[in-house]
């Protein structure tokens, strides 16, 4: 039986009145919370909740919205490479462009941000609300939409800084996600560059522990770029992890964690890229991948935990990816040292906490987003956000 027509089963039964039935039907109440992200079917709905669950408003500056998770910023491709034009060449067949028919192709183009725009300018009174910078429709997390063209500039100012201070080892957003196995070693770092191969006729992102040419850089056939990982709990199927990054460009945190031989739950593309070799999670040279087709790796205890079957953990599951925090440095004056830093926290969506407390991770990942919140204080004038 499907998850959701399962869970609607035991909602809708009266006889789960035995204390033992009734806690299983609440642990498959969570199954169901935890496998089925809620997926807005139309714009209305969606601004609606954009603006009742909004982070911080301050007028005529910006709006911070707590982006839900399966909803793209745009749902289309800018043609000039968006504010910062476009750091990469591929192929229209390239591994990108696929994932987007691959993961994501129940969600309408039609329910975007964007599209919510005009319901917000009213609401807000904001006419001049705008996009500088997104996240993935897989992400979920902190947004931050100028209100100003001022604003609008300091944001963009604010990331090229940010870009210079890549090299200070600076990160852009902290992200936990739920992971397949577990790195090796606890926390690190993992440094390199990301290039696209062709492969069986389509063009792969593939990820080296090495910087990339200057001639590939400018020829943006590669980005250099660094990861740095913290295992906060495991159960040895499953792993939730901090990572702190700067550029989602090339899949860049996605490639990291399957580089580090943990794919990320929901990420098929690169769960693909490893096989059940002797019951271990083992990843395979991408040319063998076509003849190891069927040898994928199942977290058996996982999967018996949530009442699923290989199809469904194949093909169905969602990804738990969630950014609590972002920081934009000197947001107020980049070219001051002494400028305000804007820093954008959010809670994580009700999928990932039910996934979460079903695997016993949540003090984990609570102790995790504390220690942030912890660390700033709720002042006006440095407009942190919480």
């Amino acid at each position: 039986m499907p998850a959701n027509a399962f869970v609607e089963n035991i909602r809708n039964n009266s006889s789960f009145t035995n204390p033992s039935i009734l806690m299983a039907s609440q642990h498959s109440v969570l199954v169901g919370k935890a496998l089925l992200p809620r997926i807005f079917t139309n714009g209305k709905d969606l601004s609606k909740h954009l603006l009742s669950n909004a982070i911080l408003h301050k007028k005529d500056q910006f709006l911070i919205l707590n982006k839900p998770y399966g909803v793209s910023c745009l749902g289309y491709k800018q043609s000039d490479g968006g504010v910062f034009k476009d750091s990469k060449k591929y192929d229209l067949k390239s591994e990108e462009e696929d994932s987007l028919q691959n993961e994501e192709n129940q969600h309408s183009d039609d329910v975007t941000i964007e599209k919510a725009f005009p319901f917000l300018r009213e609401q807000l009174k904001e006419r001049h609300l705008t996009f500088c910078t997104g996240l993935k429709r897989y992400v979920s997390g902190p947004l931050v939409l100028p209100c100003s063209s001022l604003d609008f500039n300091k944001l963009k100012e604010s990331i090229k800084f940010s870009s210079v201070l890549d090299n200070n080892e600076f990160t852009h957003h902290k992200a936990l996600v739920l992971c397949l196995s577990r790195p090796a070693k606890e926390e690190g770092i993992v440094d390199g560059s990301v290039c696209f191969q062709t492969i069986n006729s389509h063009s792969e992102y593939l990820f080296n522990e090495k910087k990339a040419k200057k001639r590939a850089i400018k020829g943006k056939f590669a980005i250099d770029g660094f990861v740095k990982y913290k295992t906060l709990d495991t159960n040895g199927e499953i792993s939730l992890v901090e990572l702190s990054f700067s550029k989602f460009t090339r899949h860049l945190p996605r490639i990291v964690m399957a580089h580090l031989g943990c794919p990320l739950l929901g990420d098929s593309i690169y769960w693909k890229r490893f096989a059940n070799i002797d019951g271990r999670l083992e990843e395979i040279d991408t040319k063998m991948a076509q003849r190891l087709r069927g040898q994928y790796y199942f977290p058996s205890n996982f999967m018996k935990m949530l009442s699923i079957e290989e199809n469904y953990f194949a093909t169905k599951m969602p990804f738990y990816f969630h950014v609590h925090q972002t920081v934009f440095p000197r947001y107020s004056n980049a070219r001051k040292m002494s400028s305000n830093d804007l820093v954008a926290m959010s809670p994580p969506p009700k999928h990932f906490e039910a996934m979460v407390k079903l695997l016993g991770f949540t003090r984990a990942m609570t102790d995790a987003i504390e220690s942030e919140n912890d660390a700033y204080e709720d002042t006006d004038g440095n407009y942190i956000s919480k």
